[in-house]
């Protein structure tokens, strides 16, 4: 299993920002167990097609700009 972060592109009233966090599954089998463990535990959709389990939550703008400055190794985009 592989995962991807990434964020929305709205910064909130309340200071939060969305962010996403992609699974990503090398067959079916895998996403169905992870699919299972974890269905029930917050804001979960899968891609069946694509073989990937996307986590939503808002987290506070100061992660979001920590995470995106140009000193992070992780990308916006």
């Amino acid at each position: 299993m592989k995962e991807k972060i990434r964020y929305g592109t709205t910064l909130h009233a309340d200071d939060s920002v969305a962010k996403y966090t992609t699974y990503i599954f090398d067959s079916m089998q895998e996403l169905r167990a992870f699919w299972e463990e974890n269905k029930n535990k917050g804001r979960y959709n899968a891609d069946l097609k694509k073989l990937t389990v996307t986590y939503q939550e808002y987290v506070s703008s100061e992660e979001y700009f920590l995470a995106t400055s140009p000193f992070s190794s992780e990308v916006d985009f």
